[in-house]
């Protein structure tokens, strides 16, 4: 197996939390909302003018206006613009007679925590906080500030801000850039403290250029745990984040797949689905697509720790009111072309001679799934054959750089893909048809393509999915269908 790129990790810098740095006074101020129907829509609309703060006392006092209606006391961020109050009033939303003095009286007055015409409320938590509109002093401390906040007070200002990161059960996965690498145990402390499902803080200390897509992972803080579960699509999925690759930015795209495959079990004439999930992973699309009437998943991984994790989900997931036996999933260990050749193609043949089944091939390796396609050269014939839909995705990084549009990104995309496919098809372009149908073309062929774009992965490098249906022309095979044990 080869090794991925190590990056050149700096030492982590011996930096110790100092949470009097976090001790500061911050003037906001209370606004009052009207109490019945519009109270939740003018409240959602306030939500644009939030502190941005965690953990800040709640305003509990119901208070009754100059006009006899009640209210309840909210708070927001410190407002200078007189039109936003204008806003807040046409919302009916009660404002400070006067924020601009209040905020001056505040800030000659260093040590008040309220304007003189304003009391206080009774409180017994230890605030001081008004009773009606105006602006007032909060004291804020460690626990009162979220992660991003938290990062800004303890790195170089002239640090481009840390972002990114992504949840997989209790393990937090940053990827964090060159300049960040020497803060990253202070990072990974306070993001322990500001995740409470956290229990361990990981940074990606190699490319996922290895053979199984995983990556040297660098602890940042927590425990060295990293046997983790994820819910995702009504699937529970147990698995090693340091040993499998798990991406929790594609549980959107895991579903779109997952209800297109369904319709089509449910919906059209096939009496059953066929499911080719060459890269299957520890099984987010394999598992919700086995749970589908009258669907079969073959399943395959070359990694053994994600077969292994792909077989116990499996198990994990089968339940009376969904079982999921040896006839809707079978699981495979093999080399991507070594399961075409020696599964997928079997069944594929043994089929011809029924119209009544659908066939899908899922390839959700970005990197390399392309390049696989070239094993369909070993099926050739005379016989035109039913398609299989393929879906699958590739990396484009954009060439473009004056014009990154949408329509420009999508049509170098489309032309990357075209070409790469053809390519390993060994077919000519003309061999492409965005149309359900290619008439008169005898050939192995292609038609419905579409390349649809997925995420940004980094700049000018998106993920795209290729979608077509692939005529393949082969002759018909005495092979029996394999028997579903």
């Amino acid at each position: 197996m080869s090794e991925g790129t190590h990056y050149a990790l700096p030492p982590a810098l011996d930096l110790k939390l100092d949470k009097n740095a976090f001790r500061k006074m911050e003037i906001l101020f209370a606004v009052g909302v009207t109490l019945g129907k519009e109270f939740k829509k003018v409240s959602e609309q306030l939500s644009n003018y939030s502190t941005g703060y965690l953990a800040l006392p709640r305003f509990m006092n119901i208070y009754t206006d100059s006009n006899g209606v009640k209210r309840k006391l909210m708070l927001i961020r410190r407002i200078d613009d007189s039109r936003v109050w204008d806003q807040l009033r046409n919302l009916n939303v009660d404002v400070p007679l006067t924020p601009d003095e209040d905020i001056s009286y505040l800030e000659s007055h260093p040590n008040a925590l309220l304007v003189e015409h304003c009391p206080s409320s009774e409180r017994t938590d230890g605030y001081t906080l008004p009773s009606k509109p105006c602006a007032f002093r909060m004291p804020l401390e460690y626990e009162n500030y979220p992660l991003d906040r938290a990062l800004k007070v303890v790195l170089p200002s002239d640090m481009e801000a840390v972002t990114g990161f992504t949840l997989v059960g209790h393990v937090a996965h940053f990827n964090l850039k060159p300049a960040a690498l020497p803060y990253r145990k202070l990072i990974g402390q306070i993001a322990l403290d500001k995740l409470p499902l956290v229990r361990t803080v990981v940074n990606k200390a190699a490319k996922i250029d290895t053979e199984f897509r995983t990556f040297v992972v660098d602890l940042m803080a927590g425990e060295e745990d990293y046997l983790t579960e994820v819910k995702e699509n009504g699937a529970t999925y147990r698995f090693d984040f340091s040993k499998v690759y798990w991406n929790s930015r594609l549980g959107t795209e895991h579903y779109r797949i997952i209800e297109e495959i369904k319709g089509v079990a449910e919906t059209t004439e096939a009496t059953s689905v066929v499911v080719f999930d060459v890269f299957a992973g520890v099984g987010p699309f394999s598992i919700p697509l086995a749970r589908i009437e009258n669907c079969l998943v073959l399943a395959n991984d070359l990694n053994p720790d994600s077969f292994y994790f792909l077989q116990e989900n499996v198990r994990r997931n089968s339940s009376r009111k969904y079982p999921i036996t040896a006839k809707q999933i079978k699981c495979f260990n093999l080399d991507g072309r070594d399961f075409i050749r020696e599964i997928v193609f079997p069944y594929y043949k043994a089929a011809l001679q029924s119209d009544s089944t659908e066939f899908f091939m899922l390839m959700n390796l970005p990197g390399l799934a392309v390049e696989f396609l070239d094993v369909f050269k070993d099926l050739k014939g005379e016989f035109p054959t039913q398609p299989i839909h393929i879906r699958c995705y590739c990396f484009v990084r954009h060439s473009l750089e004056n014009d990154t549009s949408k329509i420009a990104k999508q049509t170098e995309a489309d032309a990357d893909a075209r070409r790469r496919v053809c390519e390993a098809l060994g077919v000519e372009s003309d061999a492409i048809s965005i149309d359900d149908q290619k008439e008169n073309f005898s050939g192995t062929h292609l038609t419905g393509w579409k390349v649809r774009f997925v995420r940004n992965t980094a700049p000018l490098r998106d993920m795209y999915c290729i979608q077509f249906d692939l005529h393949l022309c082969v002759p018909h095979a005495s092979t029996k269908r394999p028997r579903n044990e």
